[in-house]
């Protein structure tokens, strides 16, 4: 039994640090490339995709962890999840059209002056923690879906 445990903990300190790396790579990836001396078109354009299958997985990797270590009960939640999926469809979707909004929109800072930035992020978070319990929500139903269709026998 002390194996798993040390097991587990070697597996999720691993993971923690494979998305803090990848996290550290996003946010300098000009000033590396800069530093590689990577400035064709070609590369730019490879990293900016790359880029995106990074968010999505860091995106991804997140909510699921967060599902399956948040709650307070010891239920055994999978990984990869519909809830998490969906989750990371939604979380991406209203993060771009929220930014778009803002973006083209919104003027909240000649409304509310230099506080205009708090309440935008406020707001995102707002939309993001909603998006959050949706995607819980779906796992949540087919599990108790699940285990009434093993209750009548019919699964």
């Amino acid at each position: 039994m002390m194996w798993g445990v040390f097991f587990t903990i070697r597996l999720t300190t691993l993971i923690f640090g494979l998305v803090l790396g990848c996290l550290i790579l996003l946010i300098t990836q000009g000033a590396f490339l800069k530093w590689l001396g990577l400035r064709s078109p070609f590369w730019r354009d490879f990293i900016a995709y790359v880029r995106w299958i990074f968010i999505i997985a860091l995106v991804f990797y997140s909510i699921a962890f967060i599902y399956r270590y948040a709650p307070a009960v010891h239920k055994k939640w999978r990984l990869v999840s519909p809830g998490s999926i969906l989750a990371t469809f939604l979380c991406i979707m209203a993060t771009l059209a929220f930014s778009e909004f803002v973006n083209n929109f919104g003027r909240y800072n000649a409304l509310y002056g230099s506080i205009g930035t708090v309440i935008v992020l406020m707001a995102l978070i707002f939309i993001n923690s909603l998006v959050l319990l949706v995607g819980f929500e779906l796992n949540v139903s087919i599990k108790s879906l699940r285990a009434i269709a093993e209750k009548k026998g019919c699964a």
